[in-house]
């Protein structure tokens, strides 16, 4: 037995569906007096748009109009309508995919910018070791903690800088063009920063005290004027 939500998103979905002529209801219709949702559907395909579109007005409706619920409602309802969830995922699928290769890239330079110089491979870690030796002495258990050191700072060494633009390879692998490339984009990125920084300790400058808000001290042709002072006018 269907639920209340099962039986609300069914209706969507089968609003959803184009009606093909001899098939389901549309078929029992008469000549010349088609439903004005079959006529609709005749006029445009159901694009993953128009589906999403469909199900947000059904959610709305259900809702009393409200767009919280209403947003609460089609993510229930998309969890139980693969074609509602896919053309509500899909356009977006490929940032997602970006953005979790780009976090981490950025996790893996952060981690290996940071290791502590000790812990860095050189030739102080690179002990060999005693054929025979004993597990159990107090010798092989320090060899044994130099080796884990060893190679964890050889997956750490900045060989394996990751360069912050796509497509360029390691630090250890680049070229000089490739270097260039990454300097330059650091750069970019450094001055960009140092802008919105000081553009925001000109805003900080004329805030009154902590009761106020910087829609209630400055407005946006003020904010313009600060950010052109600050040289942040080129920031993105």
């Amino acid at each position: 037995m269907f639920t209340h939500i099962q039986k609300f998103w069914g209706l969507v979905a089968a609003k959803a569906a184009p009606v093909r002529p001899g098939h389901g209801s549309a078929s029992l219709q008469k000549p010349g007096k088609e439903t004005a949702m079959t006529a609709e559907t005749k006029k445009s395909p159901n694009t993953a748009q128009e589906i999403v579109g469909i199900a947000a007005k059904a959610a709305l409706k259900k809702a009393g109009g409200d767009s919280r619920n209403a947003a609460i409602l089609m993510e229930k309802g998309a969890k139980k309508n693969p074609a509602l969830y896919k053309a509500l995922t899909e356009p977006y699928l490929s940032d997602a995919c970006w953005e979790a290769v780009r976090l981490a890239a950025h996790s893996q330079r952060k981690r290996i910018w940071s290791v502590p110089a000790e812990a860095a491979p050189t030739g102080r870690n690179m002990v060999g070791t005693k054929f025979g030796q004993s597990t159990s002495s107090p010798q092989a258990e320090e060899q044994k903690n130099r080796v884990v050191a060893l190679a964890r700072g050889n997956a750490a060494t900045l060989l394996n800088f990751p360069l912050p633009i796509a497509g360029l390879p390691k630090l250890g692998e680049a070229t000089l063009s490739m270097l260039k490339q990454a300097a330059e984009f650091y750069g970019k990125q450094s001055a960009d920063m140092a802008g919105k920084a000081k553009w925001l300790g000109l805003i900080i400058a004329k805030m009154p005290d902590e009761k106020k808000k910087v829609g209630d001290v400055l407005d946006d042709g003020e904010l313009r004027k600060l950010q052109a002072k600050a040289g942040a006018s080129d920031a993105e």
